[in-house]
């Protein structure tokens, strides 16, 4: 063999390393975002480690802020709306005593308060202030966010000098629990855990709570710990790293920015989380059969035997025809008693302990359970359930399917049509 030929067998070996296995087509990731760079910058880092280009995240992390990112690609990327509207967890820091223009350190400093103001914040007054953020409240987002007015981005309207007017929405914040205060002569720093509902602004409750005390505030760091039931000490958490890389942007400038990427070492595969443990994590479950399995893959209505499933899936099937629920088709043993009610207890979820859920274990509960989400469903009836969105076989292959051996016998059994003998005659009139 010549050195030519040894190279390219080389170079041929070590693409099949990066490519994908059939086993990863389809599946979600829990990203630890690093900070300075966007979730569209992880998103872009999952699509070049995986090779595969239909990838999307579940709830954006600003720039500044670190924690989980929770990714889905291939047909699991249909499962991302349903946790977007999970609760969510953070660690942040806000710092009392000024105000940016964007809610938070990145942005610029619009106002400071006098020292003399600083100090007569007492601790107790912190306190006052986060109880009355927390519970059902109406928050105003940040004018640098993501809200659409008009079909287009309050952020992109604020940068190119506009100004907005953002309406009230209602949000949720389950817990505003301060851990610690610091003090100087300038600024207060708080250091808190915040659960809330999805679609919470952590950057407007830090300026909220400056404003309510009149001295302005912003974060200085924000952290998301958890989303549902997917946590940052989950050993299933992949880390990402930044780098420096140099870019020309479209007017022919060069500039130099941070790129999210993921260590050689850091097999994505083998975090990966299957479609059907993602829906145990966000919606009940019920368990379907062979026959079912294929009328909701038609989109046709299926039976399922609700009344024997699990209390939780049982009672939003009866009493709520707007839930949605997965129906999965269980090949093991294991999956039964898994499926259905998630932890109402996030601390309780059986992603949190990583020493009780290393990645060989998940990988092997998988392997005896083989459960395979068919799709999001309704009930329409007694027993009785529709289709909302459908997932296509995990185990279909990669290459190309073999055809059955009737179809095959009756194309070779059709007669061969002899020539005609016009291959010499004249063209017709369209053909000249």
């Amino acid at each position: 063999m010549s050195a030519a030929s040894e190279e390219k067998s080389e170079a041929a070996n070590s693409a099949n390393q990066v490519k994908p296995a059939n086993s990863v087509r389809s599946g979600v990731l829990v990203v630890d975002k690093p900070q300075g760079v966007t979730s569209h910058d992880v998103v872009a880092a999952v699509r070049h480690a995986l090779r595969i280009k239909r990838v999307g995240h579940a709830g954006t992390l600003d720039p500044m802020a670190t924690g989980i990112l929770v990714i889905g690609f291939g047909s699991a990327t249909r499962l991302l709306n349903y946790i977007t509207g999970s609760s969510k967890t953070y660690k942040t820091t806000i710092r009392l005593g000024a105000s940016t223009n964007t809610d938070d350190a990145d942005g610029k400093i619009t106002d400071r308060a006098l020292c003399e103001d600083i100090a007569k914040i007492t601790d107790e007054l912190i306190y006052s202030a986060a109880e009355k953020l927390t519970g059902n409240i109406k928050q105003i987002p940040s004018a640098y966010s993501a809200v659409k007015i008009n079909g287009k981005r309050a952020y992109e309207s604020m940068r190119a000098g506009q100004s907005v007017e953002l309406k009230p929405r209602d949000i949720n914040v389950s817990s505003f629990e301060i851990n610690s205060i610091s003090r100087t002569e300038s600024y207060i720093d708080v250091n808190a855990q915040i659960s809330c509902s999805s679609g919470t602004y952590i950057r407007a409750l830090g300026r909220d709570m400056g404003e309510a005390l009149g001295i302005g505030g912003y974060l200085t760091m924000l952290r998301r710990t958890r989303v549902g039931g997917f946590e940052a000490s989950d050993s299933a958490c992949v880390k990402a790293q930044t780098r420096e890389k140099t870019y020309v942007n479209r007017q022919g400038e060069t500039v130099e920015r941070k790129q999210a990427f993921f260590a050689h070492d850091a097999n994505l595969s083998e975090h990966r989380i299957s479609p059907a443990e993602v829906a145990k994590n966000v919606m009940p479950c019920v368990c379907v059969d062979e026959k079912s399995a294929k009328d909701l893959r038609f989109g046709r209505i299926a039976y399922a035997d609700l009344q024997n499933t699990n209390n939780f899936a049982k009672k939003i099937a009866e009493n709520n025809e707007k839930s949605c629920f997965a129906a999965v088709l269980e090949k093991g043993s294991n999956f039964e008693a898994a499926a259905g009610e998630p932890a109402e207890n996030p601390a309780e979820h059986s992603f949190e302990n990583p020493a009780e859920n290393t990645a060989d274990k998940r990988a092997e509960n998988t392997a005896e359970s083989e459960a395979e989400l068919i799709a999001i469903v309704k009930k329409c009836g007694k027993n009785k359930i529709k289709p909302v969105v459908v997932f296509p076989t995990e185990n279909l292959k990669s290459e190309k399917r073999e055809k059955p051996a009737a179809v095959q016998n009756r194309q070779m059994s059709k007669p061969v049509l002899k020539s005609s003998g016009c291959e010499n005659s004249k063209p017709r009139e369209s053909e000249t």
